[in-house]
Order: structure tokens, then C-alpha cells, then sequence
């Protein structure tokens, strides 16, 4: 019995080796294409289509009862440190499904770094630690959650976090700015976010506490106990404020 569970996990092993190598890596739900495998769907046709114009690309790849889909991240690289850091100043997410009739494309974020008096964004990137394409409230369809942030002055310190979750055709995002003070941290909530399953909501909140885990993120105290009241505005009291 023992001989036949281990090879079992062998064959396992080797199955999961086999489509990594093939596939690429599989980066929480979906499978990245590798260089050699993106122009058998990021084809010149497509860029044209799609007005794909940045200067690096990648390519996921997931199934649910809806077909194949493709989510296409675009970044247009804005320079190369002296310590070999990428830097980007365009994102953009393309999620488009194979149908009869050719890739249809389901929908669509572009953002750029801010650049005002008063921020000064230097990057801005996907964060595919973070991001999820699973089924979570298991109705055969995946439920994507894209997640990207940006460096500010001090890095992420005060950068901005963005988590947007496609649900139903609808698009509906929590968008954080982080602050090196206190008071200057602000999430906003799309009203619809509290109209999801609950099943969803909480692996959302799963995710923000895995980002503040990383110190990739400060949200306001008592954020959660804010989130089950549904609140769409979530900020710091200012020390100054009078207690009422």
C-alpha cells in the first residue's frame, strides 16, 4: 500500500513539473504563458485590435463554464534603475474570451502613476501575489480579483493599493491610499462591493489583511468592524478632532 502512494505522489509531481514547464507558472488560479507560447494569443492582430502599444506584456490563462479567457496585463516600462528595477508608468488589464466569433473582450482597467504637487508616483505595477481567478462562491464561474499598487515618495509607505473584483459583468473596486501619517490613509468602497456574496466579501478581506501583512499597506484602524457597518469612506480620526 505504501509503494503504491508513493508512486502516486511521483506521478503527481511529475504532472505538476509537466505543466509548469509547458504552461508556465500557475499564478493563483491562472496559467501564465511563457515568452515562447504569447504571440499564439498576443498576436499582431490582437495588439492592433486592442491598441496594446506598452512595452512589456503577459498573459494569463483560465477556464470556467463561460470557455477559455485570457487576461492580458500591459505595462509600458518607464525606466531601468541603476539597481536593475523595472519601473512602469502605464498598467493596463485586458480580459478577453475565446468565442465563435473570435476574442471578445469582457472588460478592461487602464491606470497611470500620479504625478501633481502633491504626489509623485514613480511606479506602478500588477501584484500577482495577491490577485486571484478562482470560483469562490462556487457557481461555476471564476470570480477575478485583480489587485496592482503603486510607489509614491516613500515607496509603498504611501502609494496607492487597488483591489477590483469582476462579479456578474460588474466591475467594483476598494481603492487605499496610503500615508506616512495617519490621517492621510483613505479606502474607498464601491457601494456594490457590499452587495456581493458574502462568501466573496471575506476572501476580499482575506486578501487586505495578507497585503497589510506585508506592510504593503496601512489601512485605517478598525477597518473591518467599518466594513461590516458598509461603510464606503475609511479614515483616521484626526488626533486634533474633538471627541464628542
Amino acid at each position: 500500500m505504501k509503494k503504491h502512494w508513493l508512486i502516486l505522489l511521483v506521478l503527481v509531481y511529475l504532472c505538476n513539473a509537466l505543466v509548469v514547464n509547458v504552461f508556465g507558472q500557475s499564478v493563483n488560479g491562472c496559467i501564465q504563458l511563457p515568452q515562447s507560447n504569447l504571440k499564439s494569443v498576443l498576436n499582431d492582430s490582437l495588439r492592433k485590435e486592442f491598441n496594446l502599444q506598452n512595452t512589456n506584456s503577459s498573459v494569463y490563462s483560465y477556464r470556467d463554464t463561460a470557455g477559455q479567457s485570457f487576461l492580458i496585463v500591459s505595462q509600458n516600462i518607464k525606466k531601468v534603475t541603476d539597481e536593475k528595477d523595472t519601473l512602469y508608468d502605464n498598467l493596463r488589464f485586458i480580459n478577453i474570451r475565446n468565442s465563435k466569433k473570435g476574442f471578445v473582450k469582457v472588460w478592461d482597467i487602464v491606470d497611470n502613476i500620479e504625478k501633481t504637487n502633491e504626489i509623485n508616483e514613480s511606479s506602478i505595477w500588477f501584484w500577482t501575489k495577491f490577485a486571484e481567478f478562482t470560483d469562490v462562491d462556487k457557481d461555476n464561474f471564476i470570480d477575478p480579483i485583480v489587485v496592482y499598487g503603486t510607489l509614491g515618495k516613500n515607496g509603498t509607505d504611501d502609494g496607492r493599493v487597488n483591489i477590483i473584483v469582476f462579479y456578474k459583468g460588474k466591475k467594483i473596486a476598494i481603492k487605499h491610499q496610503n500615508g506616512i501619517i495617519e490621517v492621510d490613509r483613505i479606502t474607498q468602497i464601491d457601494e456594490g462591493f457590499y452587495k456581493l456574496p458574502t462568501v466573496l466579501q471575506d476572501q476580499v478581506k482575506s486578501i487586505m489583511k495578507k497585503i497589510a501583512s506585508k506592510d504593503l499597506a496601512a489601512f485605517p484602524s478598525n477597518w473591518e468592524d467599518s466594513m461590516k457597518k458598509h461603510k464606503l469612506k475609511l479614515t483616521e480620526k484626526d488626533p486634533g478632532e474633538a471627541v464628542n
